[in-house]
């Protein structure tokens, strides 16, 4: 018995690097600057944006070219990544940060109609929030967990509304943005 367990124990210390590569190679894909690696090689101005935050201004185009659309909530786990969405945004005049030292942010987002989007770092925002005034979420990673993934979405879907007199969707449109031949497609499937 003693040989399984220090097996498993192996297997984990091998699986731990891994997993800290994972992660390193997701937060690189969303933000490339946020490493060495993209702060060294990565010297073209183009290059060093996202192609995620290219996705993601054209989906707020699209969005946006309905008036009856709501506003727009982008999740994701990192704060530099929210960090470097924000700052790319075509529509950042009309964008907020969030994280938890940001609650101004967050009541000007539900109370300004000018605030059309929220980039928020998911641990910050995952449970509490009545958000019912965006009809869009986009989701540039994957959490881990599938529960918290569901507590995103349930920020702006709610059925029935919490406050009644709150402006509400029917329909809630997720987009959930991965990078072909990564890890965050095998935590999506």
């Amino acid at each position: 018995a003693w040989e399984k367990y220090q097996a498993l124990d192996t297997e984990e210390e091998d699986f731990l690097p891994l997993l800290q590569k994972f992660i390193a190679l997701d937060k690189f894909l969303n933000s490339p600057l946020a490493d060495e690696f993209g702060q060294a090689f990565l010297t073209e101005e183009e290059d060093q944006v996202s192609p995620k935050v290219h996705k993601i201004n054209d989906l707020l185009s699209d969005h946006f070219s309905d008036p009856s659309n709501g506003k727009v909530i982008i999740f994701t786990q990192y704060k530099d990544v929210a960090s470097h969405i924000i700052s790319h945004l075509d529509m950042r005049s009309s964008a907020v940060y969030y994280d938890s030292s940001q609650v101004k942010n967050l009541n000007a987002f539900k109370k300004d109609d000018n605030i059309k989007i929220l980039v928020a770092v998911e641990q910050s925002i995952r449970e509490g929030h009545n958000l019912q005034m965006a009809n869009r979420i986009i989701r540039v990673d994957l959490p881990w967990n599938p529960g918290d993934y569901e507590q995103t979405i349930a920020r702006s879907y709610r059925l029935p509304p919490r406050d009644p007199n709150a402006q509400r969707f029917s329909t809630v449109q997720v987009d959930i943005i991965l990078t072909e031949g990564t890890a965050e497609v095998t935590k999506y499937m």
